[in-house]
C-alpha cells in the first residue's frame, strides 16, 4: 500500500531531503530529531520490511512523503 502526501509549501532542496532520508534509516541513532523519525520507526516495527516513509521533492515545489506499508503474509 502506498500513501502519497506532498504541499506546496517552504522550498526544500535536495540537500536537506538526503539528511532527513539517512535520519530515517539510521537504525543505531536513538536521538529522534523530527516526528518524521518517530512515525518511520513506528511504521518499520508494525508492517514487513521495506515498509516506512519515503522523502523526495514535491513538484509542487515543498515536500512530497510516500507513506510504504508493506502487509505481511501469514
Amino acid at each position: 500500500v502506498y500513501i502519497t502526501v506532498e504541499d506546496n509549501g517552504e522550498k526544500i532542496d535536495e540537500c536537506e531531503i538526503d539528511k532527513l532520508n539517512e535520519r530515517l534509516r539510521d537504525t543505531e541513532s536513538q536521538q529522534e530529531l523530527t516526528g518524521l523519525v518517530n512515525i518511520h520507526r513506528r511504521i518499520v516495527l508494525t508492517f514487513a520490511e521495506g515498509s516506512g516513509l519515503y522523502l523526495s521533492k514535491s513538484e509542487l515545489g515543498g515536500l512530497k512523503v510516500v507513506i510504504r506499508l508493506v502487509i505481511k503474509e501469514d
